[in-house]
């Protein structure tokens, strides 16, 4: 597996490594997609400012999170792109984005 040293990411030796480090980060990255949905109905549901405040710190959490596994899936995307020929590229971010269910 792909991995860190002194917190650069490690190139995967392999086309295989490259795809399971995507599809892993795509799996961990449509997660916290689903905790944010479920916290922004817990937010609307609150009957206070500061039950929507308390849920709004929590829901802070989760956008960082996610913007640094959303910066790891770049560079891991971008490694897998390296084994494929420049025709599938499409394909591959098609494939995993996370956006794209």
């Amino acid at each position: 597996m792909v991995g860190f040293i002194g917190g650069v990411l490690m190139k995967a030796a392999t086309y295989e490594e490259a795809f399971g480090r995507v599809e892993d980060l795509t799996v961990r990255i449509r997660y916290l997609e689903d905790q944010m949905a479920e916290l922004m109905e817990r937010m609307l549901a609150q009957e206070s400012w500061w039950g929507a405040i308390k849920v709004l710190d929590q829901r802070e959490a989760v956008v960082r999170a996610q913007h640094v596994l959303l910066n790891e899936w770049n560079d891991a995307m971008n490694d897998l792109i390296g084994f494929l020929e420049p025709a599938d590229h499409e394909w591959a971010y098609r494939r995993f984005h996370p956006s794209m269910r």
